[in-house]
């Protein structure tokens, strides 16, 4: 999605800490409205259901190690948002909110397996290292091998945060 000198500084910047969070753009338009043309399409595409399956996979390739992976995907988010410890962490009393790894395992990305109002996604067809087994919300499944389990139970979590005024 952009170039290799574009994709190595913002690694290098999630490496540094200048990036200190990590999230998706998920909007998973019908295919309807992405075909207006540029001046009338609705911005991003899928990507909930992809953000963690691809950063699994730059942890078993080298590019980001587990922890700083833990902490752009999680801590460092909930601490942005305001919401640690409850989120980001596993603290007693926390929301025990995990998704569980196998790093020797594989994953294939395929718009045939997305969840999403518009199924489509830019990586269909991509071969990942590493693999999502699992989610847990409230210490409860969520997901599994791709999956949902269950009824929908996520709710909303305001942020506390304040956006500094120029």
């Amino acid at each position: 999605m952009r170039s290799r000198v574009d994709q190595d500084t913002l690694w290098t910047g999630i490496e540094d800490g200048t990036i200190s969070s990590v999230g998706s753009d998920h909007a998973p338009h019908l295919l309807e409205e992405k075909l207006r043309g540029f001046e009338d399409a609705p911005a991003g595409g899928l990507g909930v259901e992809t953000l963690a399956p691809l950063m699994v996979d730059a942890m078993v390739r080298g590019r980001i190690s587990p922890q700083r992976l833990a902490e752009v995907l999680s801590t460092s988010t909930a601490q942005l948002y305001g919401i640690w410890p409850r989120k980001g962490s596993l603290r007693p009393g926390s929301d025990a909110d995990l998704t569980l790894v196998d790093p020797q395992g594989s994953a294939r990305i395929s718009n045939e397996q997305m969840h999403a109002l518009n199924p489509v996604t830019t990586w269909d067809g991509w071969e990942l290292r590493g693999r999502v087994v699992s989610s847990l919300l409230g210490g409860e499944p969520a997901m599994r091998d791709g999956e949902p389990v269950g009824e929908r139970r996520g709710r909303f979590v305001p942020a506390r945060h304040e956006v500094p005024v120029a």
